[in-house]
């Protein structure tokens, strides 16, 4: 897994699910005190340092925290750092790790930003149309003064504008095999908050990766079969290019308790299986 030259950042491309796992070693602040708070930072060749999702002033006891981001970029190097900040008011930045964010598969991915549980990836069915419209105008002059005075003349056309508007896809056309994986989509837009989501592919890309408002969703069934019979579905997304959206991270992407659950009988099993906190968080057991 890559690590920072001083312990401290763990980062880890799950291709699986296109995300990064995150752990802080807290055991490896080369400081007196461990930190109290963490930042887990990250940044790319295109974007400067910024905190992960949720991420951003969390407690973190013992200086250690284990996290997870579902909205790095596809393809390229992303770079992760924590900063620790220290009960007696300083703070200090770890040293980076890297991680290659390739091997996922092609395809579109849904994702929902800070709810990794709910990411999934359908095929893109029909390459759709994209437009943007400029915001302003053109304005043709006709008059003008000269030295006999004002006259009625064709003057010239002048443009003003505001930069391009929200990138519209009125109709992408998507291909699920499975009522698994149209359950998945359905349930993904349906609990994204403000149904925004962050739609990435590897290249070549049939629409830019960004985030989307999803504004209507229909699916059809192509052979008029039940889906024990012929599963496959075509759903049709409109959706309008927005801003990153604000709000926290509340999802989980490590071990849950149903998985130690699963490896355990009792507290005690782990007890004598000597698997630290930290194992029963990220799954190492």
């Amino acid at each position: 897994m890559p690590t920072s030259s001083d312990g401290v950042m763990e980062a880890n491309f799950d291709p699986q699910r296109n995300l990064v796992n995150l752990v802080v070693h807290g055991e490896n602040w080369f400081f007196p005190e461990s930190p109290v708070e963490m930042t887990i930072l990250r940044s790319t060749p295109a974007q400067v340092a910024t905190p992960v999702r949720g991420a951003e002033r969390v407690l973190a006891p013992g200086g250690t925290l284990v996290w997870s981001d579902n909205e790095a970029p596809m393809g390229v190097e992303v770079r992760y750092r924590a900063e620790g900040f220290y009960s007696s008011g300083g703070s200090h930045v770890s040293a980076q790790a890297i991680v290659p964010m390739m091997g996922a598969a092609w395809g579109l991915w849904v994702k929902v930003p800070g709810r990794p549980e709910l990411t999934t990836r359908v095929e893109v069915n029909l390459a759709p149309e994209q437009s943007r419209e400029t915001l302003g105008g053109y304005w043709q002059i006709t008059g003008a003064v000269t030295q006999a005075g004002f006259q009625e003349v064709s003057g010239p056309t002048l443009a003003q504008s505001a930069g391009m508007g929200a990138l519209m896809i009125p109709d992408l056309e998507v291909t699920t095999y499975s009522p698994a994986e149209l359950s998945a989509l359905q349930r993904a837009v349906r609990q994204a908050p403000g149904q925004v989501v962050l739609l990435q592919s590897g290249q070549p890309e049939e629409i830019p990766s960004g985030y989307y408002q999803v504004q209507s969703m229909s699916t059809t069934n192509p052979a008029g079969m039940r889906s024990d019979l012929q599963p496959l579905r075509r759903t049709r997304l409109s959706l309008v290019e927005v801003s990153t959206p604000a709000g926290p991270a509340t999802g989980w992407s490590g071990a849950t308790y149903g998985d130690v659950a699963d490896a355990f009988a009792t507290y005690q099993d782990i007890v004598d299986a000597d698997v630290s906190y930290l194992d029963l968080a990220t799954g190492n057991f």
